[in-house]
């Protein structure tokens, strides 16, 4: 994942921080999409009764919560998931649910850091 937000023009990345972050999370959607097989579900922007998770991954077995932020830490994004109670819409499907906190560098125009955790 790294490899290919290295590759990408510098020239195209938005100037605004807001639109950093919404700059990333289209590009790491396509990129999740497009590499995977049928058997994965992605989608963007998960509207919940609290809020609004930027990116899930629904396998048959797991689902991924995905928050990103940009020149800020994985830790306060994998805090926004829990803060907000993100998970809760998953929990009555009964899988894995694997929470995901990922931080952009903008200025190095890649992923900074990266925070996982399971959660019952």
């Amino acid at each position: 994942m790294m490899s290919i937000f290295a590759s990408l023009a510098n020239i195209n990345i938005p100037k605004s921080l807001q639109d950093r972050e919404a700059y990333y999370n289209s590009i790491f959607y396509l990129i999740t999409t497009l590499l995977t097989d049928n058997n994965l579900n992605v989608y963007s922007e998960v509207l919940t009764s609290e809020g609004r998770i930027d990116c899930t991954v629904e396998t048959e077995t797991d689902i991924y919560i995905i928050e990103f932020k940009a020149n800020q830490n994985a830790e306060i994004a994998l805090q926004q998931i829990k803060d907000k109670n993100y998970a809760e819409r998953f929990k009555i499907k009964d899988k894995k649910l694997v929470l995901i906190g990922i931080n952009f560098d903008t200025e190095k125009r890649n992923i900074k850091d990266t925070k996982i955790e399971e959660i019952d």
